[in-house]
């Protein structure tokens, strides 16, 4: 077994989480374009997208 130092856990963990964060932005993007060109407001967007992330703090 390898030993992984702390830093290195670290890192990787960041790395991810950025990853994750990245893509729950780009798909808040693409949902809000996707309402406003439907003629729906902003908020509704954001509600939509509550209601499919939950546990993410908004």
């Amino acid at each position: 077994m390898v030993e992984t130092s702390y830093d290195d856990l670290l890192k990787t963990q960041l790395k991810q989480l950025h990853e994750v964060l990245l893509r729950a932005h780009q798909e808040e993007t693409r949902l809000m374009k996707q309402q406003l060109l439907s003629g729906r407001d902003v908020g509704s967007a954001q509600s939509c997208l509550l209601k499919e992330a939950p546990g993410m703090p908004y």
